[in-house]
């Protein structure tokens, strides 16, 4: 038998409407560009056998609720586009937020009880790490980790400036300057440089220079050695109570 649809809109009013289907398929369709399938109640729920969707309205405001158990279970929001991708996923192993355009993505991560936050490629762009304990910054190969005991790091090199203060920790050594004083320590020995003063302790010995020499001691002053200079191009002065060369 042929079945006669009216195209003109009807409404149906009743006081209460069930629609079962048993075989399990109820299908919706509001067909064309201009369809539209408008649900109204004070609430609105949406159940399957793990995932769950409520919409009410309280006396204070309305409220929207989604929800997915199981071990696998998982949310995901997304508006995706050539030019950037822009998600949120949420799972039991923690959280995703992501946004930007390839390869330029940033993003916040919230997983086993850390924070990280991550832009640009893998590897290679900036990542900072926060867990209950520590601090990490990584760039590339290059990591920070700050703990409640101390700073450590991978880098080649650090450096840190303040003004005419400057302090640069390298696999060479340490080279520290503040305005006109400078000290640089290294595997060969420790340079101490003041203007012109410069006093160098290395491997061969000490060697000091400056235009103005003067060592003052209280108690006694004991210099020995095969062959010892002391020269003074202008004023020379050793001020002591009891003083042995030999």
């Amino acid at each position: 038998m042929a079945q006669d649809f009216d195209l003109n809109p009807k409404l149906l009013s009743v006081p209460s409407l069930i629609v079962s289907a048993t075989e399990g398929n109820v299908s919706v369709q509001a067909a064309g560009l201009t369809g539209v399938i408008s649900l109204e109640s004070q609430a609105i729920l949406l159940n399957s056998n793990s995932a769950f969707l409520s919409l009410s309205d309280g006396e204070t405001g309305g409220a929207a609720s989604i929800s997915a158990s199981g071990a696998n279970s998982a949310i995901n929001l997304s508006t995706p586009t050539a030019e950037a991708v822009s998600a949120l996923t949420i799972t039991p192993a923690g959280i995703l937020l992501a946004y930007g355009a390839p390869g330029l993505i940033g993003a916040i991560q919230m997983v086993n009880s850390s924070l990280i936050l991550s832009l640009g490629v893998p590897g290679v762009g900036p990542v900072i790490t926060m867990t209950p304990t520590s601090l990490t910054l990584q760039v590339g190969p290059t990591i920070m980790t700050l703990t409640a005991l101390g700073v450590v790091t991978t880098a080649a090199s650090v450096e840190i400036a303040c003004g005419a203060t400057d302090l640069l920790l390298n696999t060479a050594g340490v080279n520290e300057v503040v305005g006109q004083v400078s000290r640089v320590a290294n595997a060969i020995g420790h340079t101490l440089s003041a203007a012109e003063s410069k006093l160098t302790v290395d491997m061969s010995g000490l060697v000091a220079s400056a235009p103005i020499g003067s060592m003052s001691f209280s108690g006694s002053l004991t210099l020995g050695a095969p062959t010892l200079t002391v020269s003074a191009d202008a004023m020379q002065t050793v001020k002591t109570a009891y003083s042995t060369t030999g």
